[in-house]
């Protein structure tokens, strides 16, 4: 056996030999059946599918370098995601919420809405009709109950605006290996009341590994973990909490078991009080899981808004954040600091990280001055202030010297009044997320209003976009050019046949395109100012895309 050192040196007896033989071929059949344990049809659908969200498995070896990474096709599977459930008032219970609004908000509303489209609709290239589906409850005393079901069409199939009483398991069913794209988004909206905002949520697929980059557990901020396991395999899950200060030293962080078919909601002022910035993983163990975080802010008396905060990208040494929708005025009151808009980053290693900032506007790139860098010390989290740029529609590019995670917080102020002086607010967390890679779909949140938004990282991009309407009827598939280093805000109506409301949208990365990211931001009008909430657009389906696969030491 050679290597690019020369030969290998002989051995000096027989006996030796035929031991190192044993090991190489003992090494050789780990690794084999490493290979065929996570790529098998049969057996590694589920391992893979978790993954291809994260967009690269990175295998062990024995070789003495890293090879580069190869595209491996992720198998179809049927896709099951979950949502958490109505946002909902705390009980004072750690693990125990009381899910209806307050007393005063009679005006509130709790939906869900799920769209299944053909794979391969978005660019007039499907195959097979739309995926069959069913939704069943999670988590209380109506567990598994069916609340929605699918069948497949031709078409695409769309349940709107059904009542939300508890989390949901949604399963998208396979049918001749074409992947089930099905999408399923949740919303609560009340115009008064201590939860008045808006708060939505895509129903995540399930992993073994999170981190949920938002929230506040100072005075009169909430933050509630809700884990779900849309399996049917228990999980003991762990949760770890970072803050300004460094990593917290939790109270009662023993493991949480997390019943088939069942969530867990945990105050996280319970455990970690007082920390104005957070970021918190979440692993597990067992079966796969699903985990967001609701936050709610409450001064004295006057609710400052609510919303979901979802998964962000795995730890990188870059980050992109779509959707940074800024339309926000300063405030000098201290109460109001954590009211205006922000990037927040955090560091899970305890090595300090340098980070480089970039913003792309509807012009281009934004000039930070000062802020264009940042200093984060080793398992602490920082905000950056959004304050001093323009209104618009932004993507932001960060780029570090070790891997950090990060995510954005956009604000609403609306009007003024005696009890609000700062005038009433609501705001939204938007993780960051990954390049589109291959057909994605985005369900838009019935009944209030969406956009679409798309940045250009590193070149001129190309999106063919198709939106889905509320009948299941498709829109003409069109090419949205998005020019380099710029974010493009779409209408999802202009993208459906006239008079009709868009339900989803699909977005496909066209031939040569430079990378995307989008997300959707939703907004619906209160009597106090606009209320906001945003996402990510989803990964693709399992079978919709590859991921990325190195093998090294």
């Amino acid at each position: 056996m050679t290597d690019r050192n020369g030969p290998e040196p002989a051995q000096k007896s027989g006996k030796k030999s035929a031991a190192n033989r044993r090991e190489i071929r003992t090494r050789q059949a780990k690794r084999s059946r490493v290979l065929s344990r996570t790529f098998s049809v049969a057996g590694a659908v589920v391992a893979v599918g978790a993954l291809a969200a994260a967009g690269s498995l990175y295998l062990p070896g024995t070789d003495s370098d890293a090879r580069g990474a190869a595209a491996v096709p992720v198998p179809a599977a049927d896709l099951i995601t979950a949502c958490a459930g109505p946002a909902g008032l705390s009980s004072g219970d750690a693990e125990g919420t009381d899910t209806e609004f307050a007393p005063d908000a009679s005006d509130s509303r709790n939906w869900f809405d799920v769209v299944s489209s053909p794979f391969g609709a978005g660019t007039d290239s499907a195959t097979a009709d739309s995926s069959q589906f069913t939704v069943n409850a999670l988590g209380t005393d109506r567990l598994g109950e069916t609340l929605a079901t699918g069948d497949a069409a031709s078409q695409a199939r769309v349940v709107a605006n059904r009542k939300l009483t508890a989390g949901l398991r949604v399963n998208g069913t396979v049918a001749d290996a074409v992947p089930a794209q099905v999408g399923a988004v949740q919303g609560s909206l009340a115009t008064e009341g201590d939860l008045r905002g808006l708060a939505t949520e895509q129903c995540a697929r399930g992993g073994s590994d999170f981190w949920l980059v938002g929230g506040s557990t100072e005075v009169g901020r909430s933050s509630r973990l809700i884990v779900s396991n849309p399996t049917e395999t228990a999980s003991t899950v762990t949760v770890d909490v970072y803050g300004a200060e460094g990593r917290v030293e939790v109270s009662g962080a023993e493991d949480l078991l997390v019943a088939p078919g069942a969530g867990r909601s945990v105050l996280l002022e319970g455990l970690a009080p007082d920390q104005g910035q957070l970021a918190v993983h979440v692993s597990s163990r067992g079966g796969l899981v699903s985990a967001a975080m609701q936050h709610s802010v409450l001064r004295g008396l006057q609710p400052g808004g609510v919303d979901f905060v979802g998964p962000s990208a795995r730890p990188a040494t870059s980050q992109y954040i779509p959707g940074i929708a800024l339309r926000t005025k300063p405030s000098s009151d201290p109460q109001y600091q954590d009211a205006g808009a922000a990037l927040r980053i955090g560091v899970p290693g305890s090595a300090p990280a340098r980070v480089s900032l970039k913003l792309y506007g509807s012009d281009g790139i934004i000039d930070l001055g000062e802020r264009s860098t940042a200093e984060v010390s080793g398992e602490s989290v920082i905000d950056i202030p959004l304050s001093s740029v323009p209104d618009g529609v932004y993507g932001a590019e960060l780029s570090s010297d070790v891997p950090i995670v990060a995510s954005a917080r956009i604000a609403r102020q609306g009007s003024e009044s005696d009890q609000a002086p700062e005038g009433a607010t609501d705001f939204a967390w938007i993780g960051s997320t990954q390049a589109l890679a291959g057909e994605q779909q985005a369900v838009l949140p019935s009944g209030v209003a969406s956009t679409v938004d798309l940045t250009a990282l590193d070149g001129e991009g190309s999106v063919v976009v198709r939106g889905v309407g509320s009948d299941g009827v498709l829109g003409d598939a069109r090419t949205v050019d998005v020019p380099a280093s710029t974010t493009v805000s779409l209408n999802p109506a202009e993208f459906v046949a006239q008079g009709k409301k868009p339900a989803a949208v699909l977005l496909t990365p066209a031939e040569g395109s430079a990378r995307v990211i989008g997300a959707t931001v939703v907004t619906a009008d209160s009597d106090g100012g606009e209320l906001i909430s945003a996402m990510p657009v989803p990964a693709s389906p399992p079978g919709g895309s590859s991921v990325d696969v190195r093998i090294a030491n």
